[in-house]
């Protein structure tokens, strides 16, 4: 389900991954290989559109400008 504010939907994080930019793919990976190194219990999945990692509740997330640009402007909220 695709977050009101937000124009773009993935269907898995393969297809989030294909999306970026190769510099902020390259960024991006080395965070999920540090956060699956370091917190090998932590399982990700994608929530809001984006990589978040789990053990009982959400623990952190990854949410490159990329995406982050991509946000309507609404309220008092402005991606630029």
């Amino acid at each position: 389900m695709m977050n009101r504010y937000q124009k773009l939907h993935f269907n898995s994080i393969a297809v989030f991954l294909a999306y970026l930019p190769e510099e902020e793919y390259t960024i991006v990976e080395r965070l999920r290989e540090f956060i699956t190194a370091t917190f090998p219990k932590y399982h990700e999945k994608l929530a809001y559109d984006v990589p978040f990692y789990y053990n009982h509740k959400r623990i952190c997330f990854i949410w490159p400008s990329e995406t982050f640009a991509k946000f309507k402007v609404c309220g008092k909220f402005d991606a630029q």
